[in-house]
């Protein structure tokens, strides 16, 4: 028996040969659609998608590179230069383009952790329009088909699938639903569900190590980014100490919850930060007694309360 295997299958798995090379020119066609109101209210619903699609996979992208990095990104900045891009792009016949999670995380990994990492990129990039497209579109689709499943399988949180039982059955559910959403259906619709239901119910913030003057600027903006939920949970069992600027910054912070009408509740609150949180009173004060649990009174609390 012969097997008669087609020469172009091989083609296909090495590569697509090389890439188009040289700068694109100009385009200003678009200004003739200002001339066709239609034409005008169908390229803006287009553009609110992308633009908030673009956002959205930006800030998740930075949000995996914080978690990596251990660092705060700066979220105006973010989406003000994705922005500025985009707009160069079109007129130059592009696409509209955001935050690459896996390119980022490649980056990471490979030691790139500063501004400098991303300008290199750029660089690299601008070398491969240039003329480097010849040598890079001969790479073998299979090296970079290796790199994205080695990658994506990188970016999964194990973390939160691993406590899917140990965390309330609504974030659970929202969880697995945005997930599903994502796989059949669509990432913008799912991220927009996600972000309904997760206001509409609780928000948990774990507090890791000494909340002092170091971190009161960071805990602040985190908190700052709080959905409008009904309740705010923090949990502040891993907290061993609170100087006088971090037990400032917490006071602003639950004032602020307190305005918008969240239901505060603090959880594993022991030792020297107990001690500071009722010397200035925000325990009781701003946070009841019946609301200071410990970590395993949390569940009770929310059924009778939810």
């Amino acid at each position: 028996m012969r097997f008669i295997i087609d020469p172009s299958l091989f083609t296909r798995i090495i590569s697509d040969g090389p890439l188009p090379t040289g700068l694109p020119k100009l385009h200003l066609e678009f200004i003739t659609v200002f001339s066709d109101f239609s034409m005008i209210v169908k390229a803006f619903e287009y553009a609110i998608t992308l633009a908030a699609l673009g956002a959205i996979d930006s800030l998740l992208t930075s949000v995996v590179a914080d978690n990596m990095t251990k660092e705060k990104h700066d979220s105006n900045r973010e989406l003000i230069g994705q922005g500025i891009g985009n707009i160069g792009a079109g007129l130059l016949g592009g696409l509209p383009g955001a935050g690459a999670t896996m390119r980022t995380v490649i980056n990471i990994n490979s030691g790139g952790k500063n501004r400098l990492s991303g300008v290199m990129a750029g660089i690299l990039l601008l070398a491969i329009l240039l003329g480097l497209g010849t040598l890079v579109g001969h790479v073998p689709n299979a090296v970079l088909a290796g790199i994205l499943i080695t990658v994506g399988i990188g970016i999964i949180d194990y973390k939160g699938i691993k406590h899917m039982r140990s965390i309330p059955k609504s974030d659970a559910v929202i969880m697995v639903l945005v997930l599903l959403l994502t796989v059949f259906v669509d990432l913008l619709i799912a991220v927009a569900v996600g972000m309904v239901l997760s206001s509409l119910q609780i928000f948990i913030k774990h507090i890791n190590g000494p909340l002092f003057f170091g971190a009161a600027a960071g805990f602040q903006d985190i908190m700052k980014s709080i959905p409008d939920a009904k309740v705010v949970i923090i949990r502040m069992d891993k907290v061993p100490y609170v100087d006088q600027s971090g037990l400032y910054a917490m006071e602003d912070t639950l004032l602020d919850l307190k305005q918008k009408g969240t239901s505060i509740v603090l959880t594993g609150l022991y030792g020297q930060a107990e001690d500071m949180f009722r010397h200035i009173s925000i325990v009781p004060d701003l946070v009841p007694e019946e609301n200071c649990l410990a970590i395993n009174q949390c569940e009770n609390w929310l059924k009778n309360n939810i």
